[in-house]
């Protein structure tokens, strides 16, 4: 579910009682905390608590603009295509679903010139999340596979 950043915190604690998972199972925030404030946030509405796992997914800039600007949604079934990893059957005049046979899209955001303007803002404002949470971070060389980058998670997370 994305929700603008500024309602997250708040309704946080309610998205977390409504989450099927037990105490002992956790929760998995993928992409918050965007910024230090939201870390300290997120720290005083866990207390006493504290976060236990970071995973922090790390990749060259360059070869996550190549995953990026490559992907291919097909927007009713929400099937995802690659043009380098998983391209679908049809690429030509323009790429189309393996199933229905339908046009694929890509998500506006998913250029170059819009990736760069989110990688500048990852490295300003997220990057230093991770020293927030310096001693429970675990790095994860996401250039791997997808299955080695899933290992790793599961490994970091258990």
């Amino acid at each position: 579910m994305l929700l603008p950043r500024i309602l997250l915190l708040p309704l946080l604690p309610l998205l977390l009682l409504l989450t099927p998972a037990t105490p002992t199972q956790g929760f998995i925030l993928d992409g918050f905390p965007r910024n230090v404030a939201q870390a300290q946030g997120l720290d005083k509405m866990l207390e006493p608590a504290k976060v236990q796992s970071v995973v922090n997914l790390k990749i060259d800039d360059k070869l996550l603009v190549s995953r990026i600007t490559g992907r291919l949604i097909h927007k009713a079934s929400g099937r995802s295509y690659h043009t380098e990893f998983n391209a679908p059957k049809v690429m030509t005049p323009e790429p189309l679903d393996d199933v229905t046979g339908e046009p694929l899209m890509r998500r506006s955001d998913d250029t170059e010139e819009s990736l760069m303007v989110r990688l500048g803002e990852y490295h300003k404002q997220t990057v230093p999340v991770l020293s927030h949470y310096s001693g429970v971070v675990t790095n994860v060389d996401a250039a791997k596979s997808m299955g080695d980058v899933w290992s790793a998670v599961k490994k970091a997370t258990a």
